[in-house]
């Protein structure tokens, strides 16, 4: 029975810090994603606090959309004020 050894990792163009679009990388980053998790924190939780009125599942159905608005609106937000 023969083992054979596995390649090394291929040395290639680091993905820390790569940006869907050029100059984009002040909002994309700390900044962004610190305003994109407050805004799924709260949106979030007022999304859950009104479906909570009619059952669990609702609750978390829109705690989830509110969740994903929140984290656009985030986005949105430190593109405009910070970019």
């Amino acid at each position: 029975m023969t083992f054979s050894r596995r390649a090394p990792p291929q040395e290639g163009p680091s993905l820390h810090g790569a940006t869907s679009r050029p100059g984009a990388a002040s909002s994309d980053s700390n900044m962004g994603m610190l305003l994109s998790f407050i805004g799924a924190t709260v949106v979030g939780s007022v999304g859950w606090w009104l479906g909570e009125r009619v059952g669990f599942m609702t609750a978390f159905m829109l705690s989830m959309v509110g969740t994903g608005i929140g984290m656009y609106a985030g986005r949105k937000a430190a593109r405009y004020y910070f970019d």
